[in-house]
């Protein structure tokens, strides 16, 4: 996979001044609904729930035990490139072709900042049932100590349609102040930007972002673009809006 075919130059000035890009037909519609229906198998009792960003109703709604999680975003994540139990040569080859349009945003990111990075294990992402808008979040726990040429990145690839709300060029704000209270005024107001089956949503970790109101079963896949030797986790940082 080639990914200067699909992220020009134009893309790329724009992710980086922006902060966001979708990458539309990043991989194909057969490859979309093989995954599709590849991680509709997995149940919700293998996931844990996202707790970072949401509010103590959302956890409330998120039963302990043998029951399900209802109406909550869940996450499982494919540590040391393991793989969903598949059951044919179709389902290997459609995941196989997730993780190289991965590794190839990875040296798409190398071009772009001219620093070596690195594309992290898939993770799986589900709304389950009703969720609603994720409070805004930046997706490094310190975003005013990325550097702004080289800020690593987060890609989601939307195996349906998705919607997820972007501040343009609010990592800029970072650039200014070292935290996460932050005027609307100087934020300003999102822009949803909602993306089909197959396209990549590629963004800085220091924009500041959130999940769409999700109203039906939605589930996509993750993974974070670290520049060579870096690693948070999953971990981020909690905006709080100060009028």
């Amino acid at each position: 996979m080639n990914m200067s075919s699909l992220l020009t130059a134009e893309m790329a000035a724009t992710l980086m001044a922006r902060g966001w890009i979708d990458v539309p037909q990043a991989v194909s519609v057969a490859t979309t609904i093989t995954v599709s229906e590849l991680l509709m198998e997995k149940t919700n009792l293998s996931m844990r729930p996202i707790f970072n960003g949401q509010d103590l109703a959302a956890r409330s709604r998120t039963h302990r035990g043998k029951k399900r999680h209802d109406d909550t975003r869940l996450l499982h994540i494919y540590n040391d490139n393991k793989t969903p139990r598949m059951s044919d040569m179709e389902q290997i080859a459609a995941w196989t072709a997730v993780r190289a349009v991965m590794d190839a945003v990875a040296t798409a990111a190398d071009a772009i900042t001219g620093v070596h990075h690195h594309a992290t294990d898939l993770q799986h992402i589900r709304s389950s049932g009703r969720c609603p808008v994720q409070p805004a979040h930046t997706d490094h726990p310190l975003p005013w100590l990325r550097n702004g040429a080289a800020p690593g990145f987060s890609a989601i690839l939307a195996l349906r349609d998705t919607t997820v709300n972007f501040w343009g060029g609010s990592h800029e704000i970072f650039r200014r102040q070292a935290s996460l209270d932050v005027l609307r005024s100087e934020a300003g107001e999102p822009a949803a930007i909602r993306v089909a089956g197959g396209t990549i949503l590629l963004f800085r970790h220091d924009v500041i972002h959130s999940g769409g109101e999700s109203k039906v079963h939605n589930d996509r896949l993750f993974c974070n673009i670290f520049a060579e030797g870096e690693s948070i986790g999953n971990e981020t940082g909690l905006v709080t809006w100060k009028s």
